[in-house]
């Protein structure tokens, strides 16, 4: 095929670990990495700049091709060889910046700070939850805080830790012998806020969506390490709900993450508004759990007295 097919690319990133200086370029078949210069104090910095270069060179009869996915591919594979932390910056293609990132898509994410209204009220509630359901609701707001870190660069984990958020309370709240899913649905049908509800045009599909989402996305990057349909990256930044598309022929409707986040968000915290009983806000159930999540019971060779400090050898580790 004639060479003017073929694709130069291009892509900027990000390192937590630098290459060393007697390396010029890291090549890994056709892909080339190299660091680039920095005003940064080389020394001081903890990350480093770098590209990824490579040829998109199309086959006779090829009809498409996605190099951004191809080079976070590289760039994953980067980093288990590396041990590194890699952040995907900006990618061009024959000279000419066309960076699809889906971070466009999650305005949600800036902006003021929206807080409930009865601000208060929900605060007062959680001291209302039992020990178990209060450390599996903090859980969920950790799971949440992750998913929405996430889902800007990696949409697919922080689709699953979404669902995760949700589960951290709907496996303890909801008893019985129903499944994971089932749990997972009901517990978002009841506690689902009205705004919400009122916004959707039939629970049919809501249902449907929201299968989509812990089937094939939950179970299928669980059990499969499969990626999120394009259908969602593309209702996302189109601001649609969901996007009806064909894969071999067959209708798939492909769920917004925007419009699950939504959803999750809406879910935790009118979960709280139900609350009810006497709340009295109580550090130590805050103080207990953070210390719990803190200590490592071991045995103590030698004793010690109260205060005073263990080192590495005083204790039975190994």
């Amino acid at each position: 095929m004639s060479k003017e097919y073929d694709l130069d690319i291009v892509v900027r990133f990000s390192s937590s670990k630098k290459i060393n200086p007697s390396i010029n370029e890291i090549e890994l078949g056709g892909y080339k990495i190299r660091s680039i210069p920095s005003i940064q104090d080389s020394m001081a910095s903890t990350t480093e700049e770098m590209l990824l270069e490579f040829n998109d060179i199309w086959e006779e009869n090829q009809t498409a091709s996605n190099p951004e996915k191809e080079a976070h591919y590289i760039l994953s594979l980067l980093s288990v060889l590396g041990r590194t932390r890699i952040n995907f910056n900006s990618i061009r293609i024959n000279n000419v910046n066309v960076t699809f990132r889906t971070s466009r898509a999650y305005k949600q994410f800036s902006g003021q700070l929206d807080l409930p209204s009865n601000l208060k009220d929900i605060y007062n509630n959680l001291f209302s939850l039992n020990e178990k359901l209060f450390v599996q609701y903090i859980r969920s707001c950790s799971a949440y805080q992750n998913a929405i870190s996430l889902l800007p660069n990696n949409p697919t984990v922080g689709c699953f830790m979404l669902v995760v958020a949700i589960e951290c309370l709907s496996n303890v709240v909801l008893k019985g012998k129903s499944s994971h899913f089932v749990k997972f649905r009901d517990f978002i049908v009841k506690y689902l806020p009205s705004e919400i509800r009122d916004e959707e045009i039939a629970m049919d599909l809501f249902l449907e969506l929201l299968e989509q989402i812990y089937r094939k996305y939950r179970s299928g990057f669980t059990h499969g390490g499969l990626n999120i349909s394009v259908g969602s990256l593309a209702a996302d930044k189109a601001g649609l709900k969901y996007v009806k598309h064909y894969i071999d022929g067959k209708e798939v409707k492909s769920p917004s993450l925007t419009w699950f986040e939504n959803i999750v968000r809406g879910v935790l915290i009118e979960f709280l508004r139900r609350q009810v009983g006497t709340s009295v806000e109580d550090r130590r159930q805050r103080v207990d759990l953070a210390v719990a999540e803190g200590i490592l019971n071991v045995k103590l060779r030698k004793p010690k007295k109260p205060g005073e400090v263990a080192f590495v050898e005083d204790v039975d580790i190994q």
